[in-house]
């Protein structure tokens, strides 16, 4: 038996389970500093993962939402309570009204400083092109940083060769020495 999508949801064979189970969390990365479970597969444009089974689209988080807490209501639409669109850790996931979804959301939108604290400022902001939404250049820059030693296989903070300390500061020290 194969999945299929029936009434919105995810019916799950139990004779493909496991191999979907395997081809799932083989393209997630658990953040140990924010708890989320990252999406490491396709994305849509908005930054939101997508898993292909069947040859049918789901949402990752959708398909995680589901295979913890059973069928989504017709109704209702997943939030991230951790703000991050390629989490898809059951725990950040909440079903949740069109309605509470657009006001937290609109909440979300008035605040000052990003999930890590830095303030959003002019110089250290930029807006998402598809998504209009705020990004922290600086949580951005590491970020891009952690990725690109996850993909080398290397792990900075234990590895003879690595670069130490911040970039910025190598930089300044080089053009000023």
């Amino acid at each position: 038996m194969t999945a299929a999508r029936m009434d919105g949801h995810i019916k799950v064979g139990c004779d493909d389970a496991i191999a979907r189970a395997k081809k799932v969390w083989d393209r997630v990365v658990a953040d140990a500093t924010t708890g989320c479970w990252n999406w490491t597969g396709e994305f849509d444009i908005s930054g939101y993962g997508r898993f292909y089974t069947s040859g049918r689209r789901i949402g990752a988080h959708r398909l995680s939402f589901e295979l913890q807490n059973g069928p989504i209501p017709f109704w209702a639409e997943i939030d991230h309570l951790c703000h991050n669109p390629a989490c898809i850790n059951p725990d950040h996931l909440e079903a949740v009204s069109r309605r509470e979804n657009c006001r937290r959301r609109r909440r979300r939108a008035t605040r000052t400083h990003c999930p890590q604290g830095h303030e959003y400022l002019s110089e250290t902001t930029m807006i998402h092109a598809t998504t209009k939404s705020r990004v922290c250049l600086i949580c951005n820059r590491e970020r891009c940083r952690a990725d690109y030693w996850r993909r080398k296989g290397i792990n900075p903070e234990t590895s003879v060769g690595a670069p130490l300390g911040n970039l910025d500061v190598l930089k300044t020290n080089l053009s000023h020495g």
